[in-house]
């Protein structure tokens, strides 16, 4: 990660930030499914909350709560609001 950037995963509850992409080492396959739900640069996404065990992690993002595992995640590369 580069500057302020870092991955989704590394955000606290509560915290926003603005997507600047997905990992260029993710699985073709996965970042395309990423894409489709809606995690693509320029949106802002919302952590709303954490599992006890922090996986999953339930996300706001463009009108639409979802939950991510930690190792789609931690693809996803953030700049913190």
């Amino acid at each position: 990660m580069s500057g302020g950037t870092r991955s989704l995963v590394e955000l606290p509850a509560g915290a926003s930030g603005t997507i600047v992409g997905v990992a260029a080492d993710a699985e073709p396959h996965v970042a395309r499914r990423l894409v489709d739900l809606g995690l693509v640069p320029g949106t802002e996404v919302t952590v709303v909350r954490r599992a006890p065990l922090r996986d999953p992690t339930l996300y706001r993002f463009a009108d639409t709560s979802m939950c991510l595992r930690a190792a789609q995640a931690r693809l996803v590369t953030v700049a913190p609001a």
